[in-house]
């Protein structure tokens, strides 16, 4: 039972993150109103989380499960702040 329920967890936090960049991705077009911009912004930060799933998974060799994946969520978020 808790096998299953933390594979749904960690489904639904994957989809959480696409969300989240996707959120993103309307937040910057809405201030910066310049698609190339947001959608450089976007490629930022999209690389910014799957370096981190990378980092996570196959350097530290952790098995991703549901702090790494609510730890995408966050890297998502402060992502954000930081290529404006």
């Amino acid at each position: 039972v808790r096998a299953e329920a933390e594979l749904r967890v960690i489904g639904s936090a994957l989809s959480s993150w696409l969300v989240s960049v996707l959120c993103a991705l309307a937040a910057v077009v809405a201030f910066t109103r310049s698609l190339f911009l947001s959608s450089t912004v976007v490629f930022a930060i999209f690389a910014t989380s799957a370096c981190s799933l990378y980092a996570i998974v196959e350097l530290f060799r952790w098995s991703f499960g549901l702090m790494e994946a609510v730890s995408l969520i966050i890297f998502c978020g402060f992502s954000v702040d930081y290529p404006l």
